[in-house]
């Protein structure tokens, strides 16, 4: 319907009609930016709590990979500048356990963070899911208001009140 129309038969009201505009524009992207964010912290966080080696591993690649190349980098250069005798294995081993504490230490670290993170992520998603109801809830109660307020909504609502009257005039009431 056209704008004049569409104001007669349901109410106009431009600054609602661009509330319900922008939030509909912010709530897209929020929502899309946020499920992906949401999405990626979500798999990463259940990735450590999962209790399975494989998926903790995948999940700590990038920084499994960065200890093991600082391991090495410290082989090599133990190899290259270090003592020839016979503690050059000993130190080897050394850094090899060294490696695996670190590792042990940062997965302790990040299950901890994640489940922290879980934790605090459901909750704000359940706000914000909450409120978007409540504010789509306003904008239809706002929206419902117009229509009843608009030419077409009060004549419907006269029609039925003068039908009403005259049952009850009709009744002896």
């Amino acid at each position: 319907m056209g704008g004049f129309l569409s104001g007669i038969l349901t109410g106009s009201n431009p600054g609602l009609h661009k509330a319900q505009t922008n939030l509909n524009d912010l709530a897209g992207f929020s929502s899309n930016t946020g499920e992906q964010g949401t999405n990626a912290a979500m798999g990463y966080n259940l990735g450590i709590l999962s209790g399975n080696p494989t998926q903790v591993a995948q999940t700590l690649a990038p920084e499994i990979k960065t200890l093991g190349e600082q391991a090495q980098q410290n082989k090599n250069t133990v190899a290259e500048f270090g003592n020839r005798g016979g503690g050059m294995n000993s130190v080897m081993a050394g850094l090899d356990d060294a490696t695996r504490s670190k590792l042990i230490s940062l997965m302790g670290q990040l299950r901890q963070g994640a489940a922290g993170n879980l934790q605090q992520m459901g909750t704000q998603n359940l706000q914000l899911g909450q409120q978007g109801n409540v504010d789509a809830a306003k904008l239809a109660q706002q929206e419902h208001e117009n229509q009843m307020n608009s030419i077409f909504g009060k004549g419907i609502a006269d029609i039925g009140s003068t039908a009403l009257n005259a049952a009850e005039g009709g009744m002896g009431l």
